[in-house]
């Protein structure tokens, strides 16, 4: 899995650029001429916060499932808010989105086109939807995704479902129940990633606002957590962060996880 770095970064990269592609041009998706005004929306619509974060574990989720895929059922249900757009970019680079709408063939004319159709993209919307890799879960606003996918692994022996979550949605109250929740379905395969970029919907996030010693106690007890921080020396060739602030990931026992960048 470690040779696999390069490819997470490149596909986290497109993944990436798709998103800035469907919020922010209507024209010149691939730059092949000098930006100008007529290539740029006048109003754009979405959410950039959770893009990088929820790109770079949803790039190695993908990674990992394609891996692993005749050991194991690597199931990623994205349940950080607003996170559609991934979701939609992950699904054009990959061609499933293809698939399913054929206008957004995965070269440049289908990503004008899914550009310009965001944030309708034919009736897909902009929010998670369930018709794409990931979307079994309508996640994000009212915090179901940690239970949903309590629910989802249960009694499904080889199944390891992956939700990432945001700071935000993990203040919900039902969030915040689930982290004990998990004691009961007991041998059910869940690994969360938490996306701390801290920020939720109005200001910033509480996790935010903890260091990665804090986090871990946070989560002790039932969760052994693993804190990841990304910063410009740690991304391939010193280039950009992977993700906004930091993450978690966290299993029973043996493993959770949260994002930093």
């Amino acid at each position: 899995m470690a040779g696999n770095a390069p490819l997470a970064d490149a596909l986290w990269r497109a993944i990436c650029y798709a998103s800035v592609c469907q919020l922010h041009l209507r024209d010149n998706v691939t730059l092949r001429q000098p930006l100008a005004a007529e290539h740029v929306k006048e109003q754009p619509s979405g959410h950039w916060g959770t893009v990088p974060g929820a790109a770079w574990a949803l790039s190695h989720v993908a990674l990992a499932a394609g891996y692993l895929e005749r050991d194991v059922d690597l199931v990623p249900l994205l349940g950080a808010g607003h996170a559609g757009v991934v979701q939609l970019s992950a699904a054009w680079v990959t061609g499933e989105l293809g698939k399913l709408r054929p206008n957004f063939t995965p070269d440049a004319d289908g990503l004008r086109c899914l550009s310009q159709s965001f944030p309708d993209v034919e009736g897909l919307g902009a929010e998670v939807t369930p018709a794409l890799p990931a979307g079994s879960f309508l996640g994000g606003r009212l915090g179901g995704c940690l239970p949903f996918a309590q629910g989802a692994a249960l009694d499904a022996p080889g199944r390891v479902v992956v939700p990432v979550i945001g700071d935000g949605e993990c203040e919900t109250p039902t969030t915040s129940a689930s982290w004990l929740a998990h004691r009961t379905p007991g041998r059910s395969a869940v690994l969360p990633i938490v996306h701390v970029n801290g920020f939720r919907m109005g200001g910033p996030s509480l996790l935010g606002g903890l260091d990665d010693n804090e986090l871990r106690s946070y989560f002790a007890g039932r969760w052994s957590t693993r804190c990841v921080t990304w910063s410009r020396a740690a991304s391939p060739g010193g280039r950009c962060p992977r993700t906004s602030p930091r993450g978690t990931a966290s299993m029973p026992s043996s493993g959770a996880g949260a994002t930093r960048a």
